[in-house]
């Protein structure tokens, strides 16, 4: 989680942030990254990021990155509505298998 000082040198140099949330379950999100706890910790740090400024001109943009993975397939579209409703830019990626 990024530390309100921190948040507050990348806003005022002007930093574009990229947060990476895989789903808005927090148990999917936290097994995706295997770190339990992880979900609400990225939760707070996109309300220390907004609570900053970010999303709200052009000049502090914040990006929502994630991947598809079978566990998050069925989030992916909220997570599209969720980045778009909080003014960041939705990154959604899939893998490609080797097969």
């Amino acid at each position: 989680m990024l530390l309100k000082p921190n948040i507050k040198q990348l806003y005022d140099n002007k930093v574009t942030v990229i947060v990476k949330l895989n789903s808005l379950n927090p148990k999917t999100h936290d097994k995706i990254v295997g770190r339990e706890g992880a979900f609400e910790r990225t939760q707070q740090g996109i309300r220390n990021l907004l609570a900053e400024g970010y999303c709200q001109d052009p000049e502090h943009q914040m990006g929502l990155e994630s991947v598809v993975f079978r566990d998050n397939y069925a989030d992916i579209p909220n997570l599209w509505r969720y980045a778009r409703s909080h003014g960041m830019l939705p990154y959604i990626e899939r893998t490609v298998g080797c097969n």
